[in-house]
């Protein structure tokens, strides 16, 4: 993986699955993210509302919902998104914002980094949030 810094960006992980989720979370964070995981349809929703987010990484369902409504919040306002997903048939509706579980993380953080260098982002609008009661997991401790 190329050097990449995503020092001052927030990086949502929508994942019903905790245990899919600590791989990406660990390599946001490894690059320099606040990375955070929402395991619920209404954690990842609210985030979508009321967080500061750079990039949300979302599973396409979470749990029995899908992300649509989420989707809608990002898109209303302006922040991009990435589906990471385990199965392609998402690629034909979304070529440029999936991500296959099926290739190896650093992938995801290139193409989540390709996304963030595409758009104009001013680091001081994007503070990372303070966990509130629909986080679910905040970012590692390193011992």
């Amino acid at each position: 993986m190329a050097s990449v810094s995503f020092a001052g960006h927030s990086i949502l992980i929508a994942e019903d699955e905790p245990l899919r989720a600590v791989d990406p979370r660990q390599c946001f964070e490894a690059v320099g993210a606040y990375a955070f995981t929402a395991t619920q349809f209404a954690q990842a929703l609210s985030c979508a509302v009321h967080s500061n987010l750079s990039l949300p990484v979302l599973d396409y369902r979470v749990g029995e919902e899908t992300n649509d409504a989420v989707c809608q919040h990002l898109e209303a306002r302006g922040i991009p998104f990435i589906f990471y997903i385990g199965y392609d048939d998402m690629l034909r509706h979304w070529p440029d914002a999936v991500v296959s579980k099926s290739n190896p993380t650093p992938r995801l953080i290139e193409h989540a980094a390709a996304v963030l260098r595409s758009h104009d982002y001013s680091v001081a609008r994007r503070q990372a949030p303070s966990p509130g009661p629909y986080v679910a997991q905040g970012p590692t401790t390193k011992a």
